[in-house]
C-alpha cells in the first residue's frame, strides 16, 4: 500500500488541512481536522497542539490548555508547544506561569526565534507589563529571523507602548515590506494614526487590514473605535459652530452671518463625512444599515448626539430670531451636559487606569 493511501499518510493530510484552516482563520474547521487526525494518533504532540490553538482561538482556553498538556507529555522539549502552551496560560489569566514556561523554552532553544518572540508577548501583555525587558526580547527575536514579518510586527507594537513612535512606524513598515497582506501590522500602524489629524489614514489602513483579514475581531472593533472617534470630533466641530452662531444671535448680528456659519458648517459635515465614509470597508461605506450594525452601542450613542446636535445648530443659523433665541439656549446646555460627561468619563478612566498600575 502506498503512503498517501495508507492511515498515517491520509491522518498527515487532515493535520496539513487543519494547519491551513488555522492559518485562514476558520477555526472551528481546524478543531474538526485535528480531532480527523487525532481519532488515529491520539498521542501525537503535534496535532494536539493544533487542536490546543483552535480551541484557543474559539476562546475555549479551559479545553486548549488541556490539549496543550498532553502534548507536553508527548514531546515536553517541545519548542512549538510550549510557546502555544505560554500563550494559552496568558489568555487564561496566569500570567506568571506563562512567563516561566517561556523563559523555559528560551533556555531550551535560545537560538530560535520564537522562544524570545513568546517570551517578549508574555511579558509584554502582562497586567504589569515590563515593556522594556520584552523590547528586548521582541528585538532579539527579529535578529534571529529578519525576514519574519511577525517579528517586526511585534517590535512595532512594543515600541508603539513605549512611546518610541519613530521605531513603531519603522518596524511596522518594515513588517509591511516584507508582508504588505499583513493583517495585523496594517491594522496596528492604523491605530497609531488614530488622532484627530489622522482619521483618514486609520480608516483607511484599518480597511486594508479588513480585507486581509476578514473575520479579526481586533480590527472590526478597531475600526468601530475609528468611527467613534470621528463622530466624536465632528460633533464638537458642530457645537462649537453653533455656539458661535448663538453668539451672533445674542450680539444682534446680522441673519445672513447666522445663515452662512450654517450653511458652512452642513456643507463640511456633508463632505467631509462623506470623504470619512470612503475610507471605511466596503460594507461600512455601501450599506449605512450595515454601518449602524458594524460600529459599537458607543459609536450608535454619539451618532445620536450628533443628529441632535446637528438639528439643533440648523435651527439656530436658519429659524427666527425668537426662535432661534430658545433653541440656543437648549444648545448651550446640551452642550455643557455633554463635555460634562466627557470630563467625568476621562476622570473615572484615568483613576481605573492608575489602579491597574499598582
Amino acid at each position: 500500500m502506498s503512503g498517501i493511501d495508507s492511515p498515517s499518510g491520509s491522518g498527515r493530510r487532515s493535520l496539513a488541512h487543519a494547519q491551513e484552516l488555522l492559518e485562514l482563520g476558520r477555526y472551528r474547521q481546524a478543531e474538526d481536522s485535528a480531532r480527523e487526525f487525532l481519532s488515529g494518533e491520539p498521542a501525537d504532540a503535534e496535532g494536539l497542539r493544533v487542536l490546543a490553538r483552535a480551541l484557543g482561538e474559539q476562546h475555549r482556553v479551559p479545553e486548549a490548555l488541556h490539549a496543550v498538556r498532553s502534548a507536553l507529555r508527548s514531546a515536553p522539549d517541545s519548542i512549538s508547544v510550549l510557546t502555544t502552551y505560554a500563550d494559552l496560560l496568558s489568555d487564561d489569566g496566569q500570567f506568571e506561569e506563562a512567563q516561566e514556561v517561556a523563559a523555559q523554552a528560551v533556555e531550551i532553544a535560545p537560538h530560535h526565534w520564537a522562544t524570545h518572540y513568546s517570551f517578549a508577548r508574555v511579558v509584554a501583555f502582562a497586567p504589569k507589563p515590563q515593556l522594556r525587558l520584552a523590547y528586548q526580547a521582541a528585538l532579539r527575536s527579529r535578529e534571529l529571523a529578519p525576514f519574519n514579518a511577525d517579528a517586526h510586527n511585534l517590535c512595532g507594537l512594543i515600541a508603539n507602548e513605549l512611546n518610541l513612535t519613530g521605531q513603531a512606524s519603522a518596524h511596522y513598515a518594515e513588517a509591511l515590506r516584507l508582508d504588505p497582506h499583513h493583517a495585523l501590522a496594517l491594522n496596528n500602524r492604523a491605530v497609531m494614526s488614530n488622532g484627530p489629524f489622522g482619521l483618514f489614514d486609520a480608516a483607511r489602513g484599518l480597511r486594508a487590514a479588513v480585507w486581509h483579514d476578514p473575520q479579526s475581531e481586533l480590527i472590526r472593533t478597531n475600526l468601530s473605535a475609528t468611527v467613534t472617534r470621528f463622530l466624536v470630533w465632528s460633533w464638537i466641530a458642530v457645537g462649537l459652530s453653533g455656539f458661535v452662531a448663538y453668539l451672533t444671535l445674542l450680539s444682534d448680528g446680522e441673519w445672513w452671518l447666522r445663515a452662512s456659519i450654517g450653511a458652512l458648517t452642513l456643507g463640511t459635515v456633508v463632505t467631509v463625512g462623506w470623504r470619512f465614509s470612503a475610507q471605511l470597508p466596503a460594507g461600512f461605506a455601501l450599506n449605512r444599515l450595515a454601518t449602524w450594525r458594524e460600529v459599537s452601542k458607543t459609536s450608535r450613542g454619539v451618532l445620536v448626539v450628533l443628529s441632535l446636535v446637528l438639528g439643533l445648530v440648523a435651527i439656530v443659523c436658519f429659524a427666527p430670531s425668537q426662535w432661534a433665541l430658545i433653541v440656543g439656549g437648549g444648545l448651550v446646555a446640551l452642550l455643557r451636559a455633554l463635555l460634562l460627561c466627557a470630563a467625568l468619563r476621562g476622570i473615572i478612566g484615568a483613576i481605573g487606569s492608575a489602579r491597574r498600575q499598582r
